[in-house]
């Protein structure tokens, strides 16, 4: 592999773009699996991954980031989010913004090596997801918000050890 110099931003991340994809697809394979619905092969998974995709693209720019991998929190947080904004039902999306949590919970459960959140906060993190998508977003946290409560618990997990 050439040094990050020698590769433009783009070119960095469309070789991380296969990863983003397999990641996609566990989502869906779990929301499958959770809720007994295929949504791999919808409009709506395909919209998402696109608004996902031009999201990290814009955060990297933003923040004068060059990607070196995918970042699992960072996808998983916004792949959930956008998807959740695609459905038209509040169940559907729900199922959607679940999914995505759940899944960035049993990663740092799988750090952690112990149940990492309270069943009550785990309600209240969801809750504060379904206000996103409502009138209620002034009490809620969103794509980013999500990234970051699992991106930080993720470094204080790996710090503590």
């Amino acid at each position: 592999m050439s040094s990050l110099s020698e590769k433009t931003r783009k070119e960095v991340f469309e070789e991380n773009i296969p990863l983003i994809q397999g990641q996609v697809k566990e989502f869906c394979a779990l929301y499958k699996a959770k809720y007994k619905f295929e949504i791999v092969k919808g409009k709506y998974v395909k919209n998402a991954l696109v608004n996902t995709i031009k999201h990290y693209i814009s955060f990297l720019k933003e923040f004068d980031f060059i990607l070196e991998s995918v970042d699992f929190y960072r996808n998983y947080a916004w792949f959930g989010y956008f998807l959740a904004c695609e459905f038209g039902s509040k169940d559907t999306s729900y199922r959607a913004l679940n999914t995505a949590f759940w899944r960035i919970l049993k990663e740092l459960e799988s750090q952690a090596e112990y149940e990492f959140c309270r069943e009550q906060d785990k309600k209240e993190i969801i809750r504060l997801l379904q206000n996103e998508l409502s009138s209620k977003s002034d009490l809620g946290v969103g794509k980013n918000g999500l990234y970051i409560m699992g991106k930080f618990a993720s470094l204080v997990l790996k710090n503590a050890k």
